[in-house]
């Protein structure tokens, strides 16, 4: 990637299904090849489906899993994976990054049914794994084709690398206290999502955040794409609302781009401040509701 890093995707950057797809720099999910599964007897070919060749016996099957209009996220020829790499990262704690990669991994792995790995690169608190040693301890029942990682790695973006071919999906909850954990992953990821939630605080830790993603973008030899998503919103008060408005009309100094004064690429599905959600720690939902959404939202052609 040039050293205008997510700045050139975004001039790239020019068609989307969402309100907010048209903003320049960013919105457009990165295109990958077409997600393939092993088939199993009983697969039918439906000629309106998309259709994605697995290189299994020579014999092309339809994944009835991606018939909706989405972009894939990996190959596999041969039985050897691409993976399609998501970081869940901004540079601070609190703003809902494990939730959302927890969520998000159950998507590629129960939605999907994609073998999925969930990378805990947070050197601190590493709630992504305490997640899974409570549902594991508490008997959830926690998908086969689902595997939890923690830090510590030695090189996260040489880990991940070596993690490709082993997954279709790696889903990487970057932690807030690390800018350099967080650096690397992006250096690697097809996709960087942002959480915030709807406060000045975190608003604020937006531009720290992407000028950090900027710099590694240029090294990303990828095409990444950023979105930022809106979490924890009550629609009960103003506050999503004037979030998006500053996210999308940010003042001289808040923005993105060469001049601080461009918006953010917001995406338009919100992730409200759903019980299911914070009490979803340590448990194994099914119901991944909002997130299912976003997903599709971000894959869309």
């Amino acid at each position: 990637m040039s050293s205008t890093g997510l700045a050139a995707v975004a001039a790239r950057a020019g068609q989307g299904t969402g309100t907010h797809a048209h903003q320049p720099g960013y919105g457009r999910t990165a295109r990958a090849p077409p997600v393939p599964r092993k088939p199993s007897w009983g697969d039918v070919v439906n000629p309106t489906a998309m259709q994605c060749t697995f290189h299994f016996q020579e014999i092309t099957h339809v994944n009835e899993l991606t018939r909706h209009k989405t972009l894939t996220t990996a190959t596999a020829t041969a039985g050897v994976w691409d993976a399609f790499v998501i970081v869940i990262g901004m540079l601070k704690g609190g703003t809902g990054k494990t939730t959302s990669a927890w969520f998000i991994a159950l998507y590629y792995a129960i939605v999907l049914g994609l073998p999925t790995l969930l990378l805990d690169a947070d050197a601190t608190s590493q709630s992504a794994y305490d997640w899974y040693k409570v549902a594991a301890a508490e008997g959830s029942e926690i998908p086969e084709n689902l595997v939890i990682e923690r830090y510590p790695f030695d090189d996260i973006a040489e880990y991940i690398r070596d993690k490709r071919t082993e997954f279709a999906a790696i889903v990487i909850d970057a932690g807030g206290g690390s800018a350099k954990l967080f650096h690397e992953a992006v250096t690697e990821a097809n996709r960087l999502i942002v959480p915030v939630a709807p406060t000045k605080i975190e608003r604020r830790k937006l531009v720290a955040t992407f000028d950090e993603a900027e710099r590694a973008a240029a090294r990303n030899t990828r095409d990444i794409t950023a979105h930022v998503v809106l979490v924890k919103a009550d629609d009960r008060t103003s506050l999503p609302r004037t979030a998006k408005d500053k996210l999308l009309q940010p003042a001289q100094g808040e923005g993105i781009g060469p001049d601080r004064d461009e918006p953010f690429p917001l995406a338009d599905t919100v992730i409200h401040a759903w019980v299911h959600y914070m009490e979803a720690f340590g448990e194994i939902p099914t119901e991944l509701s909002e997130y299912t959404a976003l997903m599709k939202e971000l894959d869309a052609a």
